[in-house]
């Protein structure tokens, strides 16, 4: 029982160390990102006892014209807290993509806030198309990963 003891220990030292993330993923329709429609999404499940990491995933096809990828988040606390902030994802240096395309898509992760406190509480979000384009072509998802 002694060997089974440390073991255990070990383990459970190792689990409460891990990360907890959570994600939402937004698959856009073949043709594009429509300027228009707002991705929205609410999460309940945040605590504050450390911050929180918040990234954006893009996964993009070579149908892609732009030369970077630029949106805003907003979102809204169930206690009146608010927040806007608008960003811009470099996607293509000389009219070439950064990120070399496999099987014809290219993922671009990018951390948007490296450290941010949200409470326990539900929050709204949005994310909004600020692409010159009324659709934008080429993305095929966008993911923000919020990690602990």
């Amino acid at each position: 029982m002694r060997v089974f003891y440390p073991a255990l220990m070990a383990i459970l030292l190792l689990t409460a160390c891990g990360h907890s993330s959570l994600s939402h993923k937004f698959i856009m329709e073949p043709q594009g990102w429509d300027k228009f429609k707002t991705l929205t999404f609410s999460e309940d499940k945040f605590n504050n006892e450390k911050p929180y990491k918040i990234s954006l995933n893009l996964v993009l096809n070579e149908k892609y014209r732009e030369d970077n990828f630029t949106f805003q988040m907003i979102y809204e606390s169930g206690e009146g807290e608010s927040w806007n902030r608008a960003f811009t994802v470099e996607i293509k240096e000389d009219d070439k993509f950064i990120v070399r395309p496999e099987g014809g898509k290219m993922l671009y992760s990018k951390v948007l806030i490296p450290e941010k406190y949200l409470n326990a509480g539900k929050y709204n979000f949005e994310i909004v198309n600020l692409n010159p384009r009324i659709i934008t072509a080429g993305i095929e998802s966008l993911e923000i990963v919020f990690e602990q």
